[in-house]
This record gives structure tokens, C-alpha cells and sequence, in this order.
């Protein structure tokens, strides 16, 4: 009888198939647990598991269970991690963070929690190295395309949110506290809890979009990655961020000369130019019709946009609780123009004062709107009424003018400016207690202010430092300040490294730099004369060319801000050292074999 093929298999055939090992169930859950937290990454919100002095977050709680994975892996497999040179000096890093934390003078607990954090990133970049060096391309493959997926979802909800409809607004305070509003324009911010975060992960998302459109992705799929980057950087420019645009203007510029020197030239070179010129040209539309925009980067000291010089008509001895018709003349004399309607209005008010006392009654007066728009420099005649305070006595009337609905008061008024107003007659009854202290805008000093504070608190601990993140605890008092905000660090990666973690933790991160550069670079540049036959046969390039660039922006943008402090933005930084230094591997023993 004939039985077909299966006639001829063996015993051993048709055992059942072996269970997989634990090693490669446990390695497999690394791999989509690391998936899942690219991700996710830009969707962190406020909600988790909180502990005595410390909330972790779901996309921490997700890092976390990376970690555990991994280390369930390294320990089933008995070995150390892969990629051995990055291992040093990232353990050098945190551990020199993790130290200055330590032996923090004052706010040791806020030290230590940013230390551990970096000391996390630390070990997610060692994990990603770890497993695309030894997986490689399908492993790196599902990272890369998690991590596009987010962020693309991400910069579409934020130019969702330019349009300012109440249901995208509404959705996107799951993830903010607030918009982020610079003088009552808003700045994209997506869901980021702040714009200036938004800016730095999509500008070191944009690399990977140009390694996709130039040589990850084959065909049609090729425009797949050009439309990413457009949406990334849009969604990057309308955070008004002055230090992305010099990262954009890296990446475009870096692109097509990396690949040109890669690939002699040629085809890939010409499509990565023809590439950047037309990003480039995309970023010119919102720099060229955005006044907002314009004044980011023309007039940095946001204090002079929003200006008023208010002159008023006499005014006559008032009744209590009477309304009362006044004539002004309101100069726009600031450089951004006023808008009488739409969401963030500019309208006219005053506060009360007590003459004698100076304590303010009534902050709240009533408003008057524009009749249009109002252009810098122009002046305009109002009729405003006003309501004289309910009992009599002298009062000081100070006219300002406001932007509602989050924008603020410009902040011309006070006491010494206002006019002197006579309730009344004679005063018969008590005085009513004044209002509640209100409580004004936090100062926001410059930049160059904050790094001589900086500067002045690094050199009483030079060598250790203040502790990491501490800076924005106690550098109010430098500034003569009573009151400060304390979201807000130095504004330069390097100088808040100086001051939180001394000499030795700068040294350390130049020392992680360096590494980093001796081992990418030479690898980046070899050149290449034989063309890619296949998309994916040339990724470990692509992806170096993208995790290094990317690393670059961050470096760049560090300048300028400090990105450390956030989560996405740190995991993100680490995992494109991980992906570069798997990929710089993975290339430099493969140096004498085509790709």
C-alpha cells in the first residue's frame, strides 16, 4: 500500500516537539517587554504604584520588568552582558551619579531617585545592546518599529491638539497637568507634560524616519519613512523650541553627508539630499508664517512680547458700588500682536489697591474687550466701565491688561503706576479685610543667570557636587529669589552634570562620550562601494547611522536644556546608545565580510 510521504518518516519525527528551553522563553519576553516599552514610551501619565517617597509610573514599572527579565536571563545563562565595552563606562556613569546622590548635602532623596533613574536607563541601553547584538535584525526590527509607532501616534496628537478643540484638549490632560502656553500662544506638547520634552523626543526620533525612507524600508514602504519624518518634524516645530531647530538642522545637514561619504556617493546620496532639502523646506513654511514662532527666535525674552502703555482720562470722586464709564487710550507696546477674539482673548482690567497700605482688594476688575486686533505699536481708544470698591476711602486704580483662558496678566500694573481714586465721603464704616494674597507667575530667570547660579553652587563642592537634580531645589536664594520654580535645572546638560555630580561625574560622562566615539565612529565612516541589495542587508548600518545621530541631537540639544530629567527622553537617549553599540559591533567583526 502506498502511503505517501509520511510513510517514510521516522519514529524520532513524530515525538512531539521539545518545549522551549526557559533561556529562550525568558529571552523572548525581553525582546516584546523591550518592544512594548519604546512603545509606550511617549504615553507616560501621573498614574502608578506610589511608595513612601516615590511614585513609579506605568512605562517605569514596564522598564522595570525588562531589567528583571533580563537579569532572569543573564543569571539562567551565566554570563555578563554582551557588548562588553559599554558596560564600564556606563557603570562608571551612574555609579559616579549614585555616589554625589549619596553624600548630597541637602535634598539626598531627590538626589538618589534621579541617580537610580539613570542607573535604569543605564542597564535598558546594556539590555537593547545586549539582545540586537546577539538577535539582530528581526529583534532590532520590532524595536525600531514600536518606537516609530509611538512616536508618529504621539506627533499626530499633538498637531491634533493645535487645533484646540475641547475633546482633543480634554483627552490629552490624562497625560499634562496643563498646556504649555508661551504669552498665550500654545505650544505643541502632545502627551508630553511639557513642550520642550516633546521637542527633544521627536527631533531624536527624526533619524530613525531618515534611515527608514533611505534604507530600511524597500519600495513604496520608502515613503512610509519620508511621511514619518515630515510628521515628526511639524510636530517638532509647533513646540516653538528653539534648541530642536539647531538638532533639525544637524540631522538634515549630517544625513546626506554620512551616506554620501558611505556609499561614494551616487544614488543613496542624491536621494538623501533631494530628502533633506525637502524637509527643509517644510520647516521654512511655519518659520516663515508663524509669528509666534518668529519671536521665539528674534526675541527670546519672552517679558518684552506682552507690553502695554495705558493712558487714562481724569477720574472723578466715586460712589461706592457704582459703576462708572472710563476713557483710555492703550498702546500695544510690546512685539506680538493682540487678538480680540478666539480662545486666549487679550482684553483690558485693573486691580484695587489701599492707598495707605498697598494691600490690594480687588484683583479681578472687570474686563473690556478689543473691537479687532491690535498690531504692535498701534494704539487704540477704549471706553471701559469700572465698579468702585463698596465701602469709601482712597484707593489706588491700576489698569493691565490680560490674555484669558491661561494666558495671564501682562504685568504693567502696580500700585506706584495707578491713580489715586477717592470713594465716598467720609469714612463711617470698617474697612473691609483685603483679598487674599495672589498668587503671581513664578520668575523665570534667563539662562545665563541660571548658569552663574550654576556656576557659584558647583564651586562650593567642586569635586562631588551638590547632588544630582538638586540644583532646582536651591537655586532660588543665588537669585535673590524668595520665591522660584522648581521645575526648572540649569538648562545645559554639561553644567547640571558639574553641579550635581562634581569633576568626577562630568569626567565619567565624557569618559562614556569618549568610549562611545572611538568605537562609532570609525565604524560610521568606513566606506562602502558595493550598493545594498536588499533593504534589510545593510541594517546594522542604517540603524548605527540612526542611533547615532540621534544620540548627536540629544548632545546637541543639551546645550541648551537637560533631558536627563524626564523619562522618555532618558530611556530614549540610552536605548540609541544600546542600538548603536550593538550595530557599532555587530559591524566592526563583519569589517572584512560584504553586508
Amino acid at each position: 500500500m502506498h502511503l505517501g510521504p509520511s510513510a517514510h518518516t521516522t519514529t524520532s519525527s513524530l515525538q512531539p516537539a521539545k518545549p522551549a528551553s526557559l533561556s529562550v522563553v525568558v529571552t523572548q519576553l525581553v525582546g516584546w517587554s523591550l518592544a512594548f516599552l519604546l512603545l509606550a514610551l511617549p504615553f507616560e501619565t501621573g498614574y502608578g504604584v506610589v511608595l513612601p517617597g516615590l511614585t513609579l509610573t506605568v512605562v517605569e514599572l514596564i522598564a522595570l520588568a525588562v531589567l528583571l527579565l533580563w537579569s532572569t536571563a543573564l543569571i539562567i545563562e551565566r554570563r555578563l552582558p554582551r557588548v562588553r565595552w559599554l558596560l564600564w563606562p556606563a557603570l562608571l556613569f551612574s555609579g559616579a551619579l549614585v555616589l554625589s546622590g549619596a553624600l548630597a548635602p541637602q535634598f539626598r532623596g531627590e538626589a538618589l531617585k534621579f541617580a537610580l533613574r539613570q542607573a535604569q536607563g543605564a542597564a535598558l541601553g546594556l539590555c537593547l545592546a545586549d539582545q540586537v547584538f546577539a538577535h539582530g535584525w528581526p529583534f532590532a526590527r520590532r524595536l525600531l518599529v514600536a518606537l516609530a509607532l509611538g512616536g508618529v501616534a504621539s506627533a499626530l496628537l499633538g498637531l491634533l491638539e493645535m487645533t484646540e478643540t475641547p475633546t482633543m484638549l480634554l483627552l490629552l490632560g490624562v497625560f499634562k497637568p496643563q498646556l504649555s502656553l508661551v504669552e498665550g500662544a500654545l505650544r505643541l506638547s502632545a502627551t508630553f507634560s511639557y513642550a520642550n520634552i516633546a521637542a527633544m523626543y521627536y527631533e531624536a526620533l527624526l533619524p530613525l524616519a531618515l534611515a527608514a525612507s533611505l534604507g530600511l524600508l524597500a519600495g513604496r514602504w520608502r515613503w512610509l519613512g519620508a511621511a514619518l519624518a515630515a510628521v515628526l518634524l511639524a510636530a517638532t516645530i509647533l513646540t516653538y523650541s528653539r534648541a530642536a531647530l539647531l538638532g533639525i538642522a544637524f540631522v538634515l545637514a549630517a544625513t546626506p553627508l554620512l551616506v554620501g561619504w558611505r556609499w561614494r556617493g551616487g544614488q543613496l546620496f542624491r536621494r538623501s539630499a533631494l530628502l533633506s532639502l525637502a524637509l527643509a523646506a517644510l520647516a521654512l513654511i511655519p518659520l516663515l508664517s508663524s509669528p509666534t514662532l518668529r519671536l521665539r527666535l528674534y526675541a527670546p525674552n519672552t517679558g518684552a512680547w506682552l507690553s502695554a502703555k495705558i493712558e487714562a482720562s481724569p477720574i472723578p470722586q466715586l460712589d461706592p458700588s457704582v459703576l462708572t464709564r472710563i476713557q483710555l487710550n492703550v498702546t500695544n507696546d510690546g512685539r506680538a500682536a493682540w487678538e480680540h477674539a478666539g480662545l486666549r482673548p487679550v482684553m483690558l482690567a485693573y486691580h484695587w489697591y489701599d492707598a495707605e497700605t498697598g494691600d490690594l482688594f480687588d484683583y479681578e476688575g472687570l474686563r473690556t474687550p478689543l473691537p479687532r486686533d491690535i498690531a504692535p505699536g498701534e494704539t487704540i481708544a477704549l471706553s471701559a466701565q469700572i465698579m468702585a470698591p463698596a465701602s469709601p476711602g482712597r484707593y489706588v486704580l491700576a489698569w493691565d491688561m490680560l490674555r484669558e483662558q491661561g494666558g495671564g496678566w501682562f504685568k504693567q500694573a502696580t500700585p506706584q503706576k495707578g491713580t489715586l481714586v477717592i470713594v465716598g465721603g467720609a469714612i463711617t464704616a470698617p474697612r473691609p479685610a483685603p483679598v487674599p494674597f495672589v498668587e503671581e507667575d513664578l520668575p523665570s530667570p534667563a539662562r545665563g543667570v541660571l548658569w552663574q547660579a550654576a556656576t557659584q553652587l558647583w564651586r562650593e563642592r567642586p569635586l562631588l557636587g551638590i547632588g544630582p537634580d538638586v540644583f532646582r531645589h536651591v537655586y532660588g536664594p543665588r537669585l535673590g529669589l524668595a520665591r522660584w520654580d522648581e521645575r526648572i535645572h540649569t538648562n545645559n546638560l554639561y553644567l547640571e552634570i558639574l553641579t550635581g555630580a562634581g569633576l568626577i561625574g562630568l569626567s565619567a560622562c565624557l569618559a562614556l562620550f569618549g568610549t562611545l566615539a572611538r568605537h562609532i565612529v570609525p565604524v560610521l565612516l568606513r566606506p562602502r562601494t558595493i550598493l545594498p541589495t536588499q533593504p534589510h542587508s545593510a541594517w546594522a548600518w542604517w540603524c548605527l547611522l540612526a542611533s547615532s545621530l540621534g544620540i548627536a541631537v540629544f548632545l546637541i540639544h543639551g546645550l541648551l536644556d537637560v533631558f536627563l530629567a524626564f523619562t522618555a527622553t532618558y530611556v530614549l537617549f540610552w536605548c540609541w546608545i544600546g542600538l548603536a553599540a550593538a550595530c557599532a559591533e555587530r559591524l566592526a567583526q563583519q569589517a572584512l565580510r560584504p553586508e
